[in-house]
């Protein structure tokens, strides 16, 4: 991951299907909590393949535009990029 961090933007539409003015979303960071070891995996699913594991207190970044309901994707400091279940990512 390069040091530059991209926002997302997120467009909107008013009631007559008109665009509002886009809203920029900060990027988010959070930490590995409450496990030894985090599974990072290769898709948003519990029995996906695991591409690494990171352990707890490893920082992250993530990217809210593929996180879903349960799985937030990640990228490390080191590059590791995959998706780690949200409740052992504590947001900063």
């Amino acid at each position: 991951m390069s040091e530059e961090i991209k926002k997302d933007v997120v467009v909107e539409k008013n009631d007559n299907n008109t665009e509002k003015q886009p809203k920029v979303r900060e990027p988010r960071n959070g930490v590995v909590v409450d496990c030894v070891k985090l599974n990072v995996r290769k898709s948003p699913a519990a029995d996906a393949t695991i591409l690494a594991e990171i352990p707890v207190g490893t920082n992250v970044h993530i990217i809210d535009k593929e996180s879903t309901k349960d799985f937030y994707h990640v990228c490390t400091a080191t590059g590791i990029d995959g998706f780690c279940m949200k409740k052992f990512i504590k947001i900063k």
